[in-house]
């Protein structure tokens, strides 16, 4: 919490409550992102949700910007084409 507090992440009232900053938030938004995406493009490929889920949370902090946009954009692609075709 201190280097997260130090780095501007996040705010600790004097009670101990603790606030994501704008900082903090535009971090835990990309992150959720990263994990929500990840964990559908393996469902896409035949992973059960639950394993999907599980590894999307391995990936998710491994995984390099490069890679991950080029996942997503192939993943967005593709479901915009699916729900096409419904």
């Amino acid at each position: 919490m201190k280097q997260f507090r130090e780095n501007g992440f996040i705010e600790m009232d004097d009670n101990g409550f603790i606030t994501l900053t704008d900082k903090g938030s535009k971090i835990a938004e990309r992150m959720y992102e990263r994990h929500i995406i990840i964990a559908n493009f393996l469902m896409v490929l035949g992973v059960d949700e639950a394993t999907a889920y599980q590894d999307s949370c391995k990936i998710e902090h491994d995984i390099s910007d490069i890679s991950f946009e080029c996942m997503k954009k192939h993943y967005l692609e593709n479901k915009k084409k699916s729900e096409a075709s419904k």
